[in-house]
């Protein structure tokens, strides 16, 4: 006869955005997923056509801020979009891996020589 415990911990929940995010940050930290910058638009494009982007307050390349992140399958259908909320702490799960990558990224720019400003 088997019991379970009333104690044990309750299984975590699967998140996808938030897998996608974390990923995103590991392969961007490791030079594998190139990101364009466009005036406030820095993107960029899975293998299989799935875009990522984040909307800048800056056209710098070492914009401190985002203001919104998306992610679009290969036909533009929108799949992610998030926002930082402006009147809170941002500690969701989620809005700390999105800020976490858009970090990485500014990482790997300044890490860029200036006469490569467009892609790093």
């Amino acid at each position: 006869m088997s019991t379970t415990s009333s104690r044990e911990s309750p299984t975590k929940l699967y998140n996808p955005a938030l897998e996608l995010a974390k990923w995103l940050t590991t392969q961007t930290a490791r030079r594998q997923l190139f990101w364009e910058r466009q005036d406030f638009l820095l993107s960029a494009k899975l293998p299989d056509a799935t875009t990522i982007q984040f909307l800048t307050y800056s056209e710098s390349p070492r914009s401190q801020a985002w203001n919104q992140f998306t992610v679009h399958d290969a036909s533009g259908r929108k799949l992610l979009r998030a926002t930082p909320d402006a009147t809170s702490s941002n500690d969701s799960p989620l809005l700390v891996a999105i800020d976490a990558l858009f970090k990485a990224i500014a990482e790997c720019s300044s890490a860029m020589s200036e006469t490569q400003p467009a892609h790093w």
